[in-house]
């Protein structure tokens, strides 16, 4: 194929990147079709105590984190500000989509938080609901066989 690798000579009319690059590029945690920055979504995996610190341990599914950004714990309800984000065998500033990370929070009773917990930000938490309604349609189509229609 053209322009998956490098720019190539057959394709002058193309004025972009080659595919490779563009996949690679800096831009996680931005959503493509309106270069927004994606709501934050990260999953405690564990939760460790240092000392007197309690780091929450877990992988940014989705969006970027920023020491000093405000977080909301979705499951036990609290609120908190990010203090320290360890990552590897250091402390970063930012950490984006797909970084596991340690986290150091601050304004929030951590003996609550639990593996499961969804931390995301302050302004932009997920809809929680208690009931959905689903149905599903069965189609026969043979004797004693059904085929799920989704």
């Amino acid at each position: 194929g053209e322009n998956i690798i490098k720019k190539s000579c057959f394709m002058k009319w193309y004025k972009g990147k080659p595919l490779l690059e563009v996949l690679n590029a800096e831009t996680k945690g931005v959503d493509y079709s309106t270069k927004k920055a994606k709501p934050l979504r990260l999953f405690v995996q564990s939760v460790y105590n240092d000392g007197s610190k309690r780091i929450l341990l877990g992988k940014i599914e989705k969006g970027t984190l920023k020491v000093n950004d405000l977080v909301f714990m979705n499951i036990s309800q609290q609120k908190g500000i990010v203090r320290k984000i360890m990552a590897g065998n250091g402390s970063k500033s930012v950490s984006r989509e797909g970084e596991c990370v340690g986290l150091i929070l601050e304004s929030m009773d951590l003996d609550g938080i639990k593996r499961g917990e969804v931390i995301t930000n302050l302004h932009s938490r997920p809809l929680l609901i208690k009931k959905i309604k689903a149905g599903q349609k069965f189609q026969r189509t043979a004797p004693n066989t059904f085929m799920l229609i989704e």
